[in-house]
């Protein structure tokens, strides 16, 4: 192991696919520990992007793109969307060798379509990163399994170690390895850093089309304000101003594929039913703190506006939730169907699918006070479902801010603060 590395709960899920493809391809938003969890289980290394020789690597490869081939295996590439073409030539040498393990590839953006002719499939794998959830930052306990709240395994009590300030620091820190011990009073410096540069420069660099700064800057703002919801393209054009429709769909795109953003799809049960289901995206951000910087809030903001609290809490849960999911193959949805001949509208936050085809039913609340609200929208949903056919949900969960600790209600839905969850 590196010297300093902190462990990630994506070590074993990379070394397990490794074992299984050619290749692994592991792509998340910058700053959030690709490299480092990439070099910790590889046995060479080839960095692109290093400015340290004047780029002559990344000029080199453009003139000889095999010379990225050489070298002990697991063999990492990183940043290989610089130079896209070391895809189509990765891809080649797996399928000629016809090894496992070779090549762990690192991207902070999907390259566009058109610069790579195969897609990998078969051959090599890919991993979503995020980044750290509260338990590989040292902050929960990690006393809770989310593989046991979402499935039948034995439920610990657990006494919450976080305050709601504590909550709120890390909301505004984020999850970035490198704010790791920094001054509380700092936590905000990286992620506001972060949205500068993604503005002013790696929007444009992304794919050599100038875009607007300011309005940029104004979509990361709407987005920002309509975090954890279904925001429509109708509102984000009235927040930005004279911008058009295919503008908005090219800088939203961009955002995408640099993993700032990226929606929660629309969950629907495995039955006929006339219920009028809400199919679209739920917008959230990598992490609840770039939403926060593009606001412009502090701590003592957050904490004076629990409203806006309650949704960049949602977006730190389903980070958390979302890397959980990955490193289990489960599959992660929000589930909303509107309000129906007299009946009120129907959701749930997240929605986790598993392997199996079990499904688990989560709520995410940051006050305690709201947990016998969303204990009531859990039942309901459940029974609606059970209505139409559905099979029952292995589970229900309430994941919570300020719950001193993790319990069972009488309806056996799992209480959990999020100070508990762990892996």
């Amino acid at each position: 192991m590196k010297k300093n590395y902190i462990p990630r709960i994506y070590d074993k899920r990379l070394n397990v696919l490794l074992s299984l493809f050619g290749g692994v391809l592991v792509e998340g938003p910058k700053w959030c520990g690709k490299t480092w969890t990439s070099q910790n289980a590889c046995k060479s290394e080839l960095f692109i992007a290093n400015p340290s020789d004047n780029y002559i690597t990344k000029k080199l490869l453009k003139a000889d793109v095999y010379a990225a081939l050489t070298g002990e295996y697991p063999r990492l590439i990183d940043e290989w969307q610089e130079v896209p073409e070391v895809w189509d030539a990765i891809r080649f040498e797996i399928d000629q060798s016809g090894r496992k393990g070779m090549f762990v590839l690192t991207g902070s953006s999907s390259p566009p379509k058109e610069k790579t002719v195969h897609s990998g499939t078969g051959r090599i794998a890919r991993v979503r990163m995020s980044p750290m959830t509260l338990h590989e930052a040292g902050v929960s306990n990690g006393e809770v399994s989310f593989e046991g709240i979402i499935g039948d395994a034995p439920f610990v009590r657990s006494e919450n170690p976080l305050t709601l300030l504590d909550i709120a620091e890390n909301c505004v820190g984020g999850g970035w390895p490198a704010n790791i011990g920094a001054p509380k009073p700092l936590l905000h410096e990286l992620p506001l850093q972060y949205i500068r540069s993604l503005v002013n420069e790696d929007v444009s660099r992304y794919d050599d089309v100038e875009r607007d700064p300011i309005k940029m800057e104004l979509l990361l703002r709407s987005l920002a304000r309509n975090n954890q919801t279904l925001v429509s393209k109708k509102t984000l054009l009235a927040d930005i101003g004279q911008i058009s429709e295919p503008t908005l769909n090219s800088y939203i795109n961009v955002l995408k594929n640099l993993f700032i953003i990226n929606g929660i799809p629309a969950w629907s049960p495995n039955v006929r039913s006339r219920s009028r289901l809400r199919t679209n995206e739920k917008v959230r951000f990598a992490d609840p703190s770039l939403a926060i910087a593009s606001l412009a809030l502090s701590t003592t903001k957050l904490m004076g506006d629990l409203e806006t609290f309650g949704f960049m809490f949602e977006n730190m849960v389903s980070r958390d939730v979302l890397a959980y999911a990955e490193i289990m193959n489960a599959r992660v949805y929000h589930y909303r169907e509107a309000a129906n001949q007299g009946r009120e509208e129907l959701e749930v936050d997240l929605v986790v699918e598993t392997s199996s085809d079990d499904y688990c039913l989560i709520e995410v609340k940051l006050g305690a006070s709201q947990i016998d609200k969303a204990e009531a929208a859990l039942l309901r949903v459940a029974e609606k479902l059970a209505t139409g056919g559905a099979r029952p949900p292995k589970s229900m969960v309430i994941i919570c801010g300020t719950v001193p600790y993790a319990y069972t209600t009488e309806r056996e839905i799992k209480v959990v603060p999020v100070g508990c969850l762990g892996e």
